[in-house]
Parts: C-alpha cells; structure tokens; sequence
C-alpha cells in the first residue's frame, strides 16, 4: 500500500525565523527524510511553490470553467468573511 504525505504550514512561517533556527529545522527536515529514505519508505517528494505562483481552475455545475491566477478570494467572498467575523 501507499500514502501520499503532505506537509503544509504557513508561507510566512519560514521568514520569522532567524538563519540559525531555520538551519536548524532544515537540518530536523533532512534527517527524518533521509531516514525515510533508507528505509526504503520514501518514493519521491518535491516542495510545492508558494502560492504566489499558483493558478486557480474551477469548473462550475453548469460545466463552465475559470481560470484566474493564485488563490485569490473573490471580493463578495472577502466581505462575507469580515461579516461572519465581525
């Protein structure tokens, strides 16, 4: 059998780092994927680019389709949070 592992976090999570604690994790990352890896539990990974570079697809019921870039919010949907918020 086989899994997919996804592992996600804050973009911004990274940058309020200083250098030697993201050293740190980076090296905390590094040794649990070369473990992995030498198990023979680990087929391939790749890290995902931020979501700045990202293109947003969707398919409506009607079968229509949009193509926007990123992973923007909508304006009506931006003004629907701030009120379930507010």
């Amino acid at each position: 059998m086989k899994y997919m592992l996804l592992i996600g976090g804050a973009e911004d999570g990274w940058d309020h780092l200083d250098e030697a604690g993201q050293r740190a994790l980076y090296a905390r990352i590094e040794t649990w994927w070369d473990e992995r890896k030498a198990a023979g539990q680990l087929l391939e990974g790749a890290q995902l680019q931020p979501s700045t570079t990202a293109t947003t697809v969707r398919r409506s019921i009607s079968g229509d389709v949009t193509v926007t870039d990123g992973p923007f919010v909508e304006g009506k949907e931006m003004i629907g949070i701030a009120g379930e918020m507010g």
